[in-house]
């Protein structure tokens, strides 16, 4: 039997066919970890909307019934716009989040796609060789029945 004459072809989308399954694999996991990261800055937003809450209602509480002079006034409103400052990072954060997560998703969707172009190509090849070597098995077949047939007798008629 004779070599496949493409085999560095088969043998080159093999390994482009390897490196999008890791290429694959490794989007997946950050794709995973996108998500992890997102929800655990929901939950800190979620935790901190309470606390904010909770907080606020305390600063009010403890300035009701009470004269305030303009600097505690002053103190008091920097508290409050504080805690908001500190709500608008966390939200800005789960933004940013959620848009590392949407990266992601889409990495994961053009690694996949290009796992299976790379399998369709690496498939075909494969048929091709298939085909190839029992075509050329079928023709080694076909010579070997030829040579058998050039060893005739010559038959003498006297």
């Amino acid at each position: 039997m004779s070599k496949y004459p493409l085999q560095a072809l088969l043998e080159l989308r093999e390994q482009r066919e390897q490196k999008a399954i890791v290429a694959l694999n490794l989007a997946k996991l950050q794709y995973k970890y996108a998500c992890e990261q997102k929800a655990r800055c929901a939950l800190e937003l979620e935790q901190f909307c309470a606390y904010h809450k909770q907080k606020k209602q305390d600063y009010y509480d403890s300035i009701l019934n009470t004269v305030m002079t303009q600097n505690a006034m002053l103190e008091f409103n920097l508290k409050l716009a504080n805690l908001s400052m500190q709500e608008q990072e966390l939200k800005l954060k789960l933004e940013q989040a959620q848009a590392k997560e949407e990266q992601a998703k889409k990495q994961v969707s053009e690694a996949n796609q290009k796992f299976i172009n790379l399998h369709k190509a690496l498939v075909k090849i494969q048929k091709h060789k298939d085909l190839y070597l029992s075509m050329q098995g079928l023709e080694e077949l076909r010579q070997s029945d030829l040579e058998l047939e050039e060893f005739r007798f010559k038959v003498n008629i006297f």
